[in-house]
């Protein structure tokens, strides 16, 4: 009994040497050098605005012998920036033996608006206060201003500094009417329109409701900030 044992241990150890003998080890490190380079060269061709940070594959393969290749499948990648994956086709001689989804970490090349200096909260932004830098972005969620219109007229809502990337968020609105102020009412009643002048009760931006005093009749009522210097309230 012992000695057939023995001899089965010996048998199933010869058909794993003999298995093992025309077979290769591709380890994931190795994938991972190989298709990173393709990679790059696939991203200049067809999104080059990303660029590949790092890539990963979850496991090593064992393959037949021969000459191992790695064909990348691009198309699937989205233009953002992000963890993605890439299915990659592994060959040897040109015979398909597997096909592996790599982890792929992108980095994205976006032009984005800039200071040429800092500004204080409220400071109005000027076409000549604008300037332009290339940055990479490793994942989504901020909008960086990438129209001058977006933020020309309008006042920084906090200090922002020099020659760093704009978000929108951080822009506002000027002050177009500040308490105090003489400003130009618009009474509007159906098809009649009264010209008169009142008093702001509070600052207000453009399309803000704002407390303004009738001089004539020292009464307060709301009316909405239509242009600096310029309210219109309705159906008074």
């Amino acid at each position: 009994m012992k000695k057939s044992i023995i001899t089965l241990i010996t048998l199933m150890v010869s058909l794993l040497w003999v298995s093992m003998a025309g077979a290769q080890v591709l380890s994931r490190y190795e994938m991972a050098q190989e298709a990173g380079v393709k990679l790059q060269d696939l991203l200049r061709l067809h999104h080059p605005s990303l660029e590949s940070h790092s890539l990963y594959f979850p496991r090593n393969l064992q393959l037949p012998e021969g000459e191992v290749d790695l064909q990348l499948d691009t198309m699937r990648l989205e233009d953002r920036p992000g963890r993605q994956t890439v299915p990659v086709t592994v060959l040897v001689d040109g015979t398909a033996q597997a096909v592996v989804d790599a982890v792929v970490v992108i980095r994205k090349n976006v032009t984005v608006a800039v200071l040429k200096r800092q500004l204080k909260r409220d400071d109005i932004v000027a076409l000549g206060d604008i300037d332009w830098q290339t940055i990479q972005i490793s994942r989504e969620g901020f909008r960086y201003v990438s129209d001058v219109r977006e933020i020309v007229g309008k006042a920084a809502s906090r200090p922002v500094r020099a020659n760093i990337a704009l978000q929108a968020s951080w822009f506002e609105e000027p002050v177009a009417v500040e308490r105090g102020d003489r400003v130009r009412v618009l009474l509007k009643d159906g098809a009649l329109v009264i010209n008169t002048v009142g008093v702001a009760g509070k600052d207000g931006r453009v399309g803000e409701a704002i407390l303004v005093r009738n001089l004539s009749s020292n009464k307060s009522f709301l009316a909405r900030v239509m242009a600096p210097g310029q309210v219109v309230a309705e159906g008074l």
